[in-house]
């Protein structure tokens, strides 16, 4: 079941929205309520299962590349400490610059 509501939106805003909407073909509407779709739920109760379940609907309701990249960067922390990269980076400079100064 469908219902209408009114917003009232900044011009501006009216004006990327109906952008994104001729460039995607979806209605005003359908923008509107994938958007709301992909809002955290509210939990209706204070059962922990139904908050947890609610969470992983949500993960599954996103666009199909965010849920790719979600995550990706968590393990992308570097093996190194930080004096051995603070050495890396001055060897690093010393190479670059190291004709520049010798003239």
């Amino acid at each position: 079941m469908t219902k209408e509501i009114t917003l009232n939106l900044d011009e501006a805003l009216i004006i990327k929205a109906e952008a994104l909407s001729q460039q995607t073909g979806q209605s005003l509407s359908q923008l509107v309520a994938d958007y709301l779709q992909r809002l955290p739920a509210i939990p209706l109760d204070n059962d922990n299962n139904r908050k947890i379940e609610e969470s992983v609907q949500n993960t599954q309701d996103l666009l199909p590349l965010t849920r790719q990249l979600a995550g990706c960067l968590a393990d992308k922390r570097p093996n190194h400490s930080s004096a051995e990269l603070q050495d890396a980076y001055h060897e690093h400079l010393d190479e670059k610059y190291s004709e520049y100064y010798a003239h």
